[in-house]
């Protein structure tokens, strides 16, 4: 019931993370949950056979939503932090930091956002994750490489985020 639905929303928010209205790729999502029901063989969690569906519902959104614009305007980055502000923890210094850390989540190739969300936020598996994305487990391997190697590169760059390490200034 309601936890199945805050996985999906949970899920979409990152895997989207600054490229589309997580809304509407929900319940694109939980459409195409239900429409799937009667193949649900009870091989896997319902959780788990409903987060596949999420992932690959969003990838297969995102790839028609990159054939008809191929760049993100400045309106959507900004549309996307201010949404963001409203679903992250409301823990006092860690909100902002959690809304950087989406935003610099975002600025990843999608391939990447999408193989650390799954693995970091889902908690798959790496062969999970390759089912997910259609690929192998080397290819998986690679991706969390390069994508965490990314991510560490942005965060470093990030005035706000450097500073809560402890080394800013007071």
């Amino acid at each position: 019931g309601d936890s199945l639905m805050d996985r999906v929303r949970n899920a979409v928010y990152y895997m989207a993370a600054g490229s589309a209205d997580p809304e509407d790729l929900s319940q694109l999502a939980f459409v195409q949950i239900f429409r799937s029901l009667g193949s649900f063989r009870g091989q896997s969690s319902l959780r788990s056979w409903a987060s596949r569906i999420t992932a690959r519902t969003v990838m297969r959104e995102l790839r028609r939503q990159r054939l008809h614009r191929n760049r993100f305007a400045d309106s959507d980055v900004a549309d996307f932090e201010q949404e963001s502000e409203l679903r992250v923890d409301d823990e006092a210094g860690g909100r902002r930091a959690s809304v950087r850390v989406a935003a610099a989540l975002a600025e990843l190739k999608p391939k990447y956002r999408q193989t650390l969300v799954l693995r970091f936020v889902e908690e798959y598996d790496l062969r999970e994750i390759a089912d997910v994305m259609g690929t192998n487990v080397y290819t998986v391997r690679y991706r969390l490489r390069v994508g965490r190697k990314n991510l560490g590169r942005l965060l470093r760059r990030d005035p706000l985020l450097a500073d809560r390490s402890g080394r800013g200034k007071r």
